[in-house]
């Protein structure tokens, strides 16, 4: 309830701050509008009805002073939308039952009304070409100004980024193929200073069809230069986006709890990953007995990060590595970790979603329980459990077993358990609605069960799939076999199963060359782990796939994902330095929102990366629950991309509105009438079009996730 209650509360903070936005764009255009002695009768907060209003010479109503103040100019005989009544102000300041944004009425200009016209000397039209173009850029200008002044106010406070430091290198990435490596940090980007992670992430969304060259500073201290061509990765959650396949460095301080991760909850995560009796926010001080390293940031600033731990688990050779905790300056904590052997990847399809699947040659393993979540517990389930069966899938592999579980959702499910290496466990659980159990899905790798691998789909524009080593097996191998013998070396999980092929092989690896290996396969009870037919299969490996299951080392991806992203702090010196960033950082997003724009036209962003109000809500909602600095930040970078999107020549927006002034200041003569009631039609169209589009991507992201 509580955190129903906080979202929100969030989700309001976002609103309320977007319709300021809103109000401050209005209120541009109404002070040039008196500036200009344009004559505007109404200034709205909110829209709809008025809730309660003021007029000078009138005082506070509730609900709106027009009536009044109409009924008084005809009683004068003055026109009611050019007279004037002595004493009393011409413009009305009302608050409306619907408190989100705002407008300003003028005299003679309606957006939605080209015919709306008047001859009065103090009309919109009636004011010289050049003042009017100040009155409608006028919004856009006040825009700018207050994402400058938010950025001063986050710069003066210093806003929490992500450091430009690589954690994490995707296989088969334009990265991994350029040659980046974990660890990096980049200096530069195209020649100019990288300041955070992010500016990574808006140069490849944004590089159009030239590679980005990326300046590294390497861990032995190298400076050198990498270009990457950067594209769509249809394995990534936001595969409209055109990226290079890198992921930031994480801390050395574990995730902190909050009202959205409870401590108990996190401690129970922690002891699932390996690190039982860490607490939340506890920092990782050394491993193995070395102290962490530290990599300058920003600034001269230095940010530790997990560099250390993730050498020593790719140099274990997995011999347990020793991690030491501390909370405060007395507190100490030390941990065992074992690293596991690292699988390869294919990939696949989850219901509509792309993912990937863990393998080793072909041979996958079968969907465990890694964890208990309250509706687990109470179907049963406990954490290690091997699923025999989930519904019709028999030994499931990972893959399979989750779209088995969605497939019956809102419905009862028959699973069976292996438990304890020998006890088989019938439940019937009913699966929730949204697809799920209640359990933290696992492969069972400390077994050498075997599931059925998932399809195999082609990627990133390849003609067809991969073919797994696996496939070429004769009679084939998967679900309801498990792997005995390596050469009539005895193998019982995949850790020893990886060390059998390896040693099988290292001739041909040494030789570049194709190898010969005997797998003895056990075929397995339908309902159990016994095995009741062994038999033999000579299996050919090629000197690709041998050279591919050499290359793989050790992981400890479950110990590494308990940590925070790494963050610095960006924090002016003084009041200048804040202009000076806050400047600086409008005029980025300025020229970055117009340069996506183009990219959108020329195919190299994708239209579906495009979010809506919906979109923006949610995204400023979350960005809300990290504090009110990374809100402000958020907010300014929205007003940013308001202006722009209004200076758009677009009809009906102030961008549309101000191109028909210059023409009319070229030919000196205005847009026909009948012409900009067909463009304002078009523009409502294509803006009403557009909005509907990106409100339906919004709500089918926070549909399905």
């Amino acid at each position: 309830m509580l955190m129903t209650l906080l979202n929100i509360w969030n989700i309001m903070l976002v609103v309320l701050g977007f319709g300021l936005m809103i109000l401050l764009h209005e209120l541009g255009h109404f002070l040039a509008a008196r500036w200009a002695g344009i004559r505007a009768p109404a200034f709205a907060i909110g829209f709809g009805h008025a809730l309660c209003s003021w007029r000078k010479g009138m005082g506070f109503r509730i609900g709106s002073t027009e009536p009044e103040y109409i009924r008084r100019l005809k009683a004068l005989g003055e026109h009611p939308e050019t007279g004037h009544l002595p004493g009393v102000s011409e413009t009305e300041y009302r608050l409306n039952w619907l408190p989100l944004g705002g407008y300003v009425r003028m005299l003679g200009q309606e957006d939605a009304n080209p015919k709306a016209l008047s001859s009065a000397s103090n009309s919109f039209g009636s004011k010289p070409v050049w003042k009017r173009m100040i009155v409608v850029s006028a919004g856009v200008v006040m825009n700018l100004i207050l994402a400058a002044v938010l950025f001063i106010i986050v710069f003066a406070a210093g806003l929490r980024d992500v450091p430009p430091i690589i954690g994490g290198v995707l296989a088969e990435s334009p990265a991994a193929e350029a040659g980046l490596e974990t660890g990096d940090v980049v200096r530069t980007i195209d020649g100019k200073p990288a300041n955070s992670f992010a500016d990574l992430q808006i140069a490849s969304a944004l590089s159009g069809r030239d590679p980005v060259v990326f300046g590294v500073e390497r861990a032995t201290g190298e400076l050198i230069e990498i270009s990457v061509a950067p594209r769509f990765d249809e394995r990534a959650i936001e595969r409209d986006t055109k990226m290079i396949g890198v992921g930031p460095a994480a801390s050395n301080r574990v995730l902190q709890s909050d009202i959205y991760s409870p401590e108990d909850e996190l401690r129970d995560q922690f002891a699932r990953a390996g690190l039982v009796g860490v607490r939340p926010g506890m920092v990782l001080t050394s491993v193995n007995g070395a102290p962490l390293e530290s990599v300058v940031a920003w600034r001269g600033q230095e940010v530790t990060t997990l560099r250390t731990l993730e050498r020593a688990v790719e140099q274990s050779d997995g011999d347990p590595i020793e991690l030491t905790f501390s909370a405060g300056d007395t507190e100490r904590h030390s941990v065992t970790i074992t690293p596991r052997p690292e699988l390869m990847y294919a990939p696949t399809m989850l219901g509509d979603d792309p993912t990937a699947f863990e393998h080793l040659l072909g041979l996958t393993p079968v969907m465990s329980v890694a964890g208990v979540q309250k509706g687990g517990r109470e179907a049963g389930l406990e954490a290690g459990d091997v699923f025999i069966r989930i519904g019709e899938r028999s030994w499931p592999s990972l893959i399979t077993g989750i779209a088995e579980v969605r497939a019956h959702a809102g419905r009862p499910i028959e699973l069976v358990v292996l438990r304890n290496e020998s006890e088989i466990v019938t439940l019937r659980p009913t699966v929730h609605r949204r697809g799920t159990i209640g359990f933290w899905p696992g492969s069972a790798t400390d077994h050498t069960f075997l599931g059925a691998p998932p399809q195999v789909v082609a990627i990133n524009g390849a003609e067809r799939p991969e073919r797994l080593a696996a496939s070429r097996l004769s009679p084939p191998v998967g679900a309801g076999m498990r792997i005995l013998a390596v050469n009539d070396r005895p193998v019982d999980d995949f850790r020893s199963l990886r060390a059998a092929l390896w040693d099988a092989t290292r001739e041909a690896h040494e030789n570049a060359s194709s190898a010969s290996v005997t797998l003895t396969i056990g075929h397995l009870e339908t309902d159990g782990p016994e095995v009741i037919s062994p038999e033999r299969l000579d299996w050919q490996l090629t000197a690709e796939e041998i050279k591919q299951l050499h290359a793989l080392g050790w992981q400890a991806n479950s110990v590494l994902g308990q940590f925070m992203t790494a963050q610095m702090i960006v924090r002016a010196s003084g009041p200048i330095d804040a202009l000076g960033l806050g400047i600086d950082r409008t005029k980025r997003v300025l020229i970055l929102t117009y340069l996506t724009l183009q990219r959108l036209f020329s195919g190299d962003v994708r239209v579906q990366s495009l979010r809506g109000p919906v979109g923006i809500a949610d995204i400023g909602s979350r960005v809300a629950r990290d504090g009110f600095i990374q809100l402000l930040f958020f907010l300014a970078l929205i007003s940013v991309n308001l202006a722009v999107l209004n200076f758009l020549p677009i009809p009906i927006v102030d961008g549309g509105l101000f191109l028909m002034l210059v023409y009319e200041g070229i030919t000196k003569k205005p847009v026909p009438i009948a012409v900009q009631q067909a463009l304002t039609l078009l523009g409502l169209l294509l803006i009403g079009s557009l909005f509907l589009f990106v409100t339906f991507n919004d709500i089918s992201r926070l549909v399905t996730g």
